[in-house]
């Protein structure tokens, strides 16, 4: 996924919305799945350079334009409900918290996100 436009160059933490695939073996880029990939751990605190797809890796910015630029990471939602509107087929939401954030921006028709260097997936809590 790519921003379509750039909003502010920010840095600070908090909690958001992340869409994942999900596998017998754990959650995965939703968008940049590799055959052998190593699946995201829980409740370990993650950088985005250590699962960059191959394709990607050497890159360290996503162009968008002539003029505009972003550094790589992991893109989330505010709310679980603009992560809703994002659905793919085999695709999980879940909470994560973020650090590093290196831009907002929106993306496509999706709305606002957040890119962040980290994230930590929350543990689902058992009712």
């Amino acid at each position: 996924m790519c921003l379509d436009t750039i909003d502010k160059y920010v840095k600070f933490e908090g909690e958001g919305w992340k869409v994942f695939l999900k596998s017998k073996r754990g959650l995965y880029s939703d968008i940049f799945f590799e055959e052998g990939a190593t699946p995201y751990p829980i409740n370990k605190w993650i950088k985005e350079k250590d699962f960059r797809p191959r394709h990607k890796r050497g890159k360290n910015t996503i162009k968008i334009s002539r003029y505009k630029e972003y550094d790589c990471g992991f893109h989330i939602f505010s709310t679980r409900e603009q992560a809703r509107d994002c659905p793919r087929e085999e695709s999980v939401i879940r909470k994560v918290k973020f650090r590093n954030v290196v831009c907002t921006g929106d993306q496509y028709q999706y709305g606002p996100v957040i890119v962040a260097k980290e994230i930590l997936i929350l543990p689902i809590r058992k009712r």
